[in-house]
């Protein structure tokens, strides 16, 4: 046996030994892994709040794993969330955790703000996205807030700009969503029928009629119970960290061999491998993040054994 095939053979026993779990993994997850979110999208996921904890015991795991999770808990929680992450490690075991990059939007902002300045047209654009980048997912009020709006445009002046900023498959669904929003405009006649009876089946549902009653019973007041509804839904933005306030707080949970990470770089062999960080095509999933790993601490009485 060549010593390729050899290490490729042990790297996969260690793989099939090891526990990964993906928190608050969305839509992008791995069937091998423990996958856990508020909502289920798939068989290979579970349903769970984690406002309540990890629903694991101590030490279950040897990787654990969340991505653009953490900037959507408050700051005065997110202690007791990593801490949650690395209770349920095992001594040894990886940490990592995926976040828009807070240092890397106010370099982009300040260049962009510096070159639009000078009267540059694109760099303008550049800095209307940034703008966005900072505060939309932090204030907005619906879904998809202004971002959605600028990204419906029919053209883009800073489209590359903003694909590397989002990742090329991202914006292969905003365009798509596009498409599908013109297509819809365009065909009227059977589009109205379908509306009709949607509005119909919508007006029946006791959820409907529930909402109404709340919204005659609040009068103005029911545009702040919406307002709520939406913050608690968890697509807003409660913090941002750079590489020292993350660094910081893994150091605080315990974690020690702290490291910023390429998205394809990990202390896990093969990272890459798993299509949640880069696509296979090697392109970044997440371009805007920063990637932080750190490992739990093996006890000395661990050590000797």
């Amino acid at each position: 046996m060549s010593d390729a095939l050899a290490s490729n053979r042990f790297r996969d026993c260690i793989r099939f030994q090891m526990t990964f779990l993906n928190v608050g993994c969305g839509s992008r997850f791995h069937p091998e892994w423990i996958n856990i979110d508020l909502v289920s999208t798939d068989k290979s996921v579970r349903a769970y709040d984690l406002r309540q904890g990890i629903p694991f015991p101590d030490s279950s795991f040897d990787f654990v794993y969340h991505s653009h999770v953490l900037e959507h808990i408050e700051k005065s929680r997110a202690s007791d969330f990593v801490f949650e992450c690395v209770r349920v490690l095992k001594p040894g075991g990886i940490l990592r955790v995926v976040l828009p990059d807070l240092e890397r939007i106010a370099r982009e902002y300040l260049r962009a703000l510096e070159n639009a300045s000078l009267g540059d047209a694109n760099a303008e654009a550049d800095y209307d996205w940034m703008m966005l980048e900072f505060y939309d997912q932090c204030i907005r009020e619906k879904s998809g807030g202004d971002m959605a709006v600028h990204l419906c445009r029919e053209s883009l002046l800073n489209e590359p700009f903003v694909e590397r900023r989002m990742g090329p498959s991202l914006l292969r669904a905003v365009k798509m969503n596009r498409a599908q929003a013109l297509c819809r405009k365009s065909s009227s006649g059977s589009q109205l029928l379908r509306i009709i009876r949607a509005a119909v089946r919508i007006v029946m549902s006791p959820r409907y009629q529930r909402e109404w009653m709340l919204r005659l019973l609040l009068g103005k007041e029911y545009a702040l119970l919406q307002m709520g509804r939406f913050r608690e839904a968890g697509e807003i933005h409660r913090w941002m960290y750079d590489r020292f306030s993350l660094g910081r707080l893994l150091r605080k949970a315990g974690l020690v061999d702290i490291v910023v990470r390429g998205a394809g770089d990990s202390y896990l062999p093969d990272w890459a491998s798993y299509s949640l960080d880069v696509e296979e095509d090697g392109s970044v999933v997440k371009p805007d993040s920063l990637f932080l790993e750190g490992r739990k601490p093996i006890p000395n009485s661990d050590r000797g054994q």
